[in-house]
């Protein structure tokens, strides 16, 4: 985890620097492992991004996780899982979600019937979440 989340956060630094954005005007996310390190990343960051996007993702560093959420109250999270999936199960998803709650987060939690994988309507539905955030940006 620590060298792919300095990579991201090198990335999300290039990248506002480059585009003149601060944090708060970019929204993080990815699938399964993406997703993890995103989550990580997000918060982490000096200020909270717009959003994240979790998608088939996993609680895996609570200790720091923990009390870095609970410096990230309303931070918008879209989190969607496969009730399916074989690989990291649902309930694994359940517990990120509540951390996240408890620390004051706003999370949008998706289960679809679905293994470790993306269907159409939990893309519907991140595009729904992004034009909320991001509409008019």
């Amino acid at each position: 985890m620590p060298a792919a989340r300095r990579a991201l956060m090198s990335t999300v630094d290039a990248l506002c620097a480059a585009m003149k954005l601060p944090y708060g005007r970019i929204v993080l996310g990815g699938f399964s492992q993406g997703g993890m390190v995103s989550t990580d990343v997000a918060l982490r960051l000096d200020e909270p991004p717009a959003g994240l996007c979790i998608l088939s993702g996993t609680l895996t560093s609570e200790p720091e996780w923990r009390p870095r959420a609970q410096g990230r109250t309303g931070l918008p999270v879209f989190q969607a899982h496969g009730r399916y999936d074989p690989l990291l199960p649902l309930d694994s998803a359940e517990r990120l979600r509540d951390l996240f709650v408890a620390s004051g987060l706003t999370v949008d939690f998706h289960a679809y019937d679905m293994p470790h994988a993306i269907v159409t309507e939990e893309l519907e539905a991140l595009a729904a979440f992004l034009a909320a955030r991001l509409g008019g940006r």
